[in-house]
């Protein structure tokens, strides 16, 4: 039986209903898919005669509207008038793109399908479930109009975990890659590289709207004059996703027994779905850069990912935000194991400090932390540390030289002490709040 449109009160809905019944893809959406690219979906084009009706609906809705100026309901729109209304929009996540009311509903119906395409293969056959993703949207397009907050579908691409099914960690949901992802992101492909995908929602505004957003004011040669008094906002944005981010693939980590169990995500790639965009915000990298090998992710890990994230969240200091942003470059982002040693070994020392004898205080405070009780055991991980940071010393300073199996395994076993010292210190109240000499101060004196 052939799908059908859902009536509705909302006009704009029902035709952009319309539109995508006529190019909706369920047959071959519903075929099993082999593989990657084993399936094909191209972005929809809404009929020249479909357009116009479109856009005279988008110009006259109440909020929609907003983006293209007022117009009163006795005014015709002309043809031509349709076609010039536009304007450029600068987002809090520091993008910035031209909007013409003749080219929105393909915006909005596009951003329906990748919505649908994210889900799995079942769903993106049923144009019913096209239909909630599509209402869904519009009025995230709408809100956003208003300049409202919105928070949008974001993705990130991770290599370094394996699953089965998907998981919720805290927030977020991490789950198997599927054929629709790249489908849903026409121009990229994960080209088998990522193994897991984080699915979480952004908070996405308007911060500008000008026809002449990135034109120079009279008098200026700047052409960000307009967009850079929210330059700030923007920065905090990022900065605050990234961090994000970041907890997820830290908690990850934390959240292992050992070196051989550790969780290291290493990110692929990232895309957005901006109901107003005529393309998905995208950034990735060509290929992963983890030499970490990929662990699997269950139930009991994820559950124990989501506990560590809660730890994070709550306790997470500048100097422990130092440390797990070195240790996962250790794990993930060093091919030279020598060099992954020495990022980890920063990692010791953004715990516990780096002022006057750091080779002394970082590695006492860090066998004071790991030994707490047996003193002969304590002693022995000191004089362990202590010859690694001297070792550590020489290679940075060229007196000394490393076979790569040699730096492998110095490298696991910093990765292993930053792991450890991380997740102790993040988990003892009085700790993780305090600086990184006073923390070292409290260790190794009591005070």
């Amino acid at each position: 039986m052939l799908p059908v449109v859902t009536s509705s009160e909302d006009g704009l809905l029902t035709e952009l209903a319309k539109v995508g019944l006529q190019v909706f893809p369920y047959k071959a959406l519903a075929e099993p898919y082999v593989g990657e690219g084993s399936g094909s979906f191209s972005r929809v084009a809404v009929p020249m005669s479909k357009r116009s009706e479109l856009a005279r609906l988008i110009v006259r809705d109440r909020s929609l509207g907003q983006l293209f100026g007022d117009t009163p309901p006795d005014v015709e729109i002309s043809e031509s008038d349709l076609f010039n209304r536009g304007t450029t929009l600068y987002f809090n996540n520091g993008n910035g793109f031209g909007v013409q009311a003749i080219m929105l509903p393909e915006s909005i119906l596009n951003n329906a399908f990748a919505s649908l395409l994210l889900t799995n293969v079942e769903e993106a056959a049923d144009f019913g479930k096209f239909e909630e993703h599509l209402s869904r949207v519009l009025e995230e397009s709408r809100a956003l109009a208003r300049r409202e907050v919105v928070k949008v579908v974001r993705v990130v691409g991770f290599h370094g975990v394996q699953l089965e099914e998907s998981l919720a960690v805290g927030e977020f949901r991490i789950r198997p890659t599927r054929p629709t992802d790249t489908l849903a992101f026409n121009q990229i492909s994960t080209g088998g590289y990522a193994s897991a995908v984080l699915e979480a929602r952004r908070p996405l505004q308007i911060l500008a709207a000008d026809a002449d957003l990135f034109e120079p004011p009279e008098g200026e040669s700047d052409p960000f004059a307009k967009t850079r008094p929210h330059q700030e906002e923007v920065e905090r944005s990022n900065a605050g996703w990234t961090d994000k981010v970041e907890n997820v693939r830290l908690a990850c980590a934390l959240s292992s027994p050992d070196y051989e169990s550790m969780i290291a995500p290493v990110v692929l790639f990232e895309a957005e779905l901006n109901p107003l965009s005529h393309s998905q915000s995208l950034a990735y990298r060509l290929v992963p850069v983890s030499f970490h090998p990929q662990v699997k992710l269950d139930r009991v890990r994820a559950g124990k990912a989501t506990e560590w994230l809660g730890v994070v969240g709550a306790n997470i200091s500048p100097s422990i935000r130092i440390a797990g942003r070195r240790l996962l470059t250790a794990l993930t982002e060093r091919s030279d194991p020598t060099d992954a040693f020495v990022d980890a070994l920063v990692a010791w020392e953004s715990l516990f400090g780096t002022g006057t004898e750091v080779s002394f205080r970082v590695s006492a405070a860090l066998a004071a932390l790991l030994e707490p009780v047996d003193m002969d055991a304590r002693r022995a991980v000191y004089k362990e540390l202590k010859r690694l940071y001297g070792l550590r010393s020489r290679l940075v300073h060229g007196s000394a030289d490393l076979a790569p199996s040699e730096a492998e395994t110095h490298r696991r076993r910093a990765c292993e002490v930053a792991l450890q010292a991380t997740q102790r210190v993040l988990k003892t109240a009085t700790l993780a709040p305090m600086k990184a000499e006073e923390r070292s101060d409290r260790l190794l004196f009591g005070i």
